[in-house]
């Protein structure tokens, strides 16, 4: 892969990390560099885990990582994207830290404690990669050790994916650097687990597997049961996805995405309940909620969903869900039936969604346009009403984008991602007049609440597509 205009931040890091005064790198030794892209998710959102399909955009804001072997059996992580009061820039830590002592990986809880205040939270997501290529057996040792820097336009906690991208290029960096060879899924899932279990955020495949296969300028498809790549989705011909970045700060390990999670699990394992009473055997739902029908739910299944339940009390009565990720918690009372109903409407909106993009690339008709972001607004308003996952922020921007409407080439806007914030992705036609009204909404938006939206335009490959480049 050469350096391409194309890709700034990949020169800008480029040139950084060769002018440093003070080098991070051994100058003797050669750079392996990567680059891994945030994300759009411009339907399905966190109905990726009850087995939804999901169509996400890789963006072209990035992560861009250099990696060099050690000798004294130390990892060195250096950020130069969080470089501000209140975060370290570098953490160290000794390969011994992996073992406990025994031939065998540390306790996955004990080796996640170790990063725990001290200052640099984003390097759990870096050594919990290290962490599960260990331990899936990926790789035998990491030899001396490793000195990791990274750069990232991928704003944290904005709902785009940041943490995934930076998963991702750890995996391609270790994997370059280390003779590490796993099919693209197989690398996700390794991701994917350093986030579940040793970061502890409950997040889904979806945003590992687009920062690693996703085509520029397409909607990746995805059929999260658990992961069916259905191949790419090009956008019709002169329209755009953008992300507007409300300044909220999303945490896909908060309390309120984590207890949507639990009580669409709960909502699930009482429908397979109400099952087992029909009479039906096995699980014909194959273990995901999104294979429900929504007509099925109406008739069959909501009025045995209870509105509210207390954690103690659906334990005693179910006992567990089957969800890997999660558990209930006793003492919390969760909304079961709001929670699953999303996850059941929202799969089937995805796939209207994407026949409405189908038909609209096929015919270049506006019509289906304007259907498809009429189910946009629906997930948006899905997303606060039954799941509470909105925030008045981003039902300002959604708002603001539907005052301008199809007629003005605005098709329709959603809350992207985990939600509770973060960014709102607007559907629109790709022209310069709809770019510069863009401008104009987000000065709107600032002047009416104070805060620095943010536009994410612009989409490119994922990491696999750009591989790796080699600095001397």
């Amino acid at each position: 892969m050469t350096l391409s205009t194309s890709l700034p931040e990949v020169e800008g890091f480029t040139r950084r990390i060769k002018g440093q005064t003070n080098p991070w790198f051994d100058p003797s030794g050669p750079v392996l560099v990567v680059r891994a892209p945030a994300r759009l998710d411009v339907m399905g959102g966190i109905a990726d885990y009850t087995g939804s399909l999901v169509l996400e955009m890789p963006l072209q804001r990035a992560v861009v990582m250099g990696i060099q072997a050690r000798s004294d059996q130390q990892v060195v992580l250096r950020s130069l994207a969080w470089e501000r009061p209140g975060q370290e820039a570098e953490c160290r830590w000794p390969l011994a830290w992996l073992y406990d002592g025994q031939d065998g990986h540390a306790e996955c809880g004990r080796f996640a404690s170790r990063f725990d205040g001290d200052g640099a939270d984003w390097a759990k997501y870096l050594a919990g990669v290290f962490y599960v290529l260990l331990e899936a057996g990926a790789v035998s040792h990491f030899g001396g050790g490793a000195t990791v820097v990274f750069d990232s336009t991928a704003t944290p906690r904005a709902g785009i994916g940041s943490s995934a991208a930076l998963e991702v290029a750890t995996y391609q960096a270790l994997a370059k650097l280390f003779g590490i060879s796993l099919e693209p899924l197989e690398a996700a899932r390794v991701c994917q687990r350093a986030e579940n279990h040793v970061v502890g955020a409950p997040c889904g495949i979806m945003d590992q597997v687009t920062s690693l296969i996703g085509q520029s300028d397409a909607l990746l498809q995805i059929q999260c049961q658990p992961h069916d790549v259905l191949g790419p989705l090009p956008l019709p011909e002169g329209v755009t996805a953008v992300g507007i970045n409300s300044g909220v700060k999303h945490h896909v390990g908060g309390q309120r995405y984590t207890q949507v999670r639990v009580a669409a699990a709960m909502g699930h394992r009482i429908i397979l309940e109400c099952m087992r009473r029909e009479g039906v055997s096995g699980d014909p739902t194959r273990g995901y909620l999104a294979n429900i029908q929504p007509e099925d739910y109406v008739e069959r299944f909501r009025d045995h969903l209870p509105t509210k339940v207390r954690g103690e009390v659906f334990l005693r009565r179910y006992g567990d869900t089957a969800d890997p990720v999660t558990r209930v918690d006793p003492d919390t009372v969760y909304k079961v039936r709001s929670r699953t109903e999303h996850h059941i409407y929202e799969n089937r909106r995805v796939h209207q969604f994407a026949e409405r993009l189908t038909r609209a690339r096929r015919t270049a008709s506006k019509e289906p346009l304007i259907e498809a972001g009429q189910l946009m607004y629906a997930s948006h308003w899905s997303y606060g009403q039954r799941c509470g996952l909105g925030c008045i922020e981003t039902d300002l921007l959604s708002n603001l984008v539907r005052q301008r409407g199809p007629e003005q080439g605005f098709y329709g806007a959603k809350i992207s991602g985990g939600g509770a914030g973060g960014t709102v992705v607007v559907l629109m036609d790709d022209t310069d007049q709809n770019h510069a009204s863009l401008r104009e909404l987000t000065n709107q938006y600032h002047e009416r609440t104070g805060r620095e939206p943010e536009c994410f335009a612009g989409s490119s490959s994922g990491a696999v597509a750009f591989d790796v480049q080699c600095i001397e």
